[in-house]
């Protein structure tokens, strides 16, 4: 990526042939605390790595006696002779887990997400002695607007000057939510403008609509017509968005895991964590299966151009179209 997530001190970086992390890795400085501020940022910073590094192993782990295990294990198979190792998330449940590690002088890059602090116990001490720091920091306008600007650039889609700023104006600082929209812009037109993205980008959705579109995507009808008689009319086009994105993921997920993927590589495929693609994405993606998720592509798809174009009652609209999902 154009971006260098991987930035101190709350400094971004903007180009530059390696990212900070690359750098700090190719320098030999193969212990390196990553001080999560900005957690989404932690799926761009893996791919980064796997881009720079292409002929080095990316293992990613959940679990602090996973992590330890395989950095304590050599791996013969290696064409670079090392590996890059990412712990997910380090929490102060998994210190005596790492302990091993202290004395550890393989030359395996091993990389330890903290996402929230941990009490200043003994191995974490001794941990962040031997350690480098990097902070991933939120972005503030400007970085978000070059976040998007990268994404596009990255995809081949030619855009107006302005249009970085107004997707950020009508979605704010989620970066996970900039780096969808980024992608669904580069694949509807060949030039995007200003109007293009107020037609298509959809502004700031609550954590309702989300439960709301979970409700639906599992089939539990008591909460989801309940939702629909208690939802705001004007939710109706985020929640068709969100159960969009939700199902283009499943989709993906599926025929990932069916190719052989490991479910590790296949969460970072899915920007999540292991933790999320094991518990919550691949049993909703077993339990619609791939025909339903397609099904519910294209229902949710005549929905949108019926939403947009019917004139009933909003309510009306809402439970109807809701029941029309829940059939699929």
């Amino acid at each position: 990526m154009d971006v260098d997530v991987c930035c101190s001190s709350g400094n971004q970086e903007k180009g530059g042939d390696m990212s900070t992390c690359g750098k700090m890795i190719s320098s030999g400085k193969r212990r390196i605390i990553i001080d999560a501020k900005e957690p989404s940022l932690v799926p761009d910073l893996i791919d980064t790595l796997r881009e720079e590094f292409k002929d080095v192993p990316v293992f990613v782990y959940d679990t602090a006696e996973e992590f330890a295990s395989t950095a304590l294990t050599s791996d013969m198979f290696s064409k670079a002779g090392w590996r890059i190792i990412v712990l997910w998330d380090m929490v102060e449940d998994g210190m005596v887990a790492l302990e091993p590690l202290l004395g550890s002088s393989s030359d395996d890059a091993l990389l330890f997400v903290q996402r929230k602090s941990i009490p200043k116990g003994r191995v974490f001490t001794r941990l962040k002695a031997v350690c480098e720091s990097l902070t991933l920091e939120p972005f503030d306008d400007r970085a978000c607007e070059f976040y998007v600007a990268s994404i596009l650039k990255k995809r081949g889609c030619d855009f107006a000057a302005d249009v970085p700023s107004v997707v950020v104006e009508r979605i704010g600082h989620d970066l996970p939510a900039l780096k969808a929209e980024s992608k669904k812009l580069s694949l509807l037109s060949k030039r995007v403008d200003k109007d293009v993205v107020e037609r298509t980008v959809r502004g700031r959705v609550n954590v309702h609509v989300f439960n709301f579109a979970d409700a639906i995507l599992r089939k539990r009808w008591v909460q989801s017509c309940s939702m629909a008689a208690s939802a705001k009319e004007g939710d109706l086009i985020g929640l068709l968005h969100i159960i969009q994105a939700q199902c283009q993921k499943l989709y993906k997920a599926s025929t990932l895991k069916e190719q052989g993927m490991a479910l590790d590589d296949v969460a970072t495929m899915l920007d999540v964590s292991p933790y999320v693609a094991k518990t919550k994405i691949m049993p909703l993606a077993a339990q619609m299966g791939r025909q339903r998720v397609l099904k519910m592509l294209d229902t949710v798809h005549s929905s949108d151009v019926f939403a947009r174009t019917s004139r009933l009652p909003k309510r009306v609209l809402m439970e109807s179209i809701v029941l029309k999902l829940l059939k699929v």
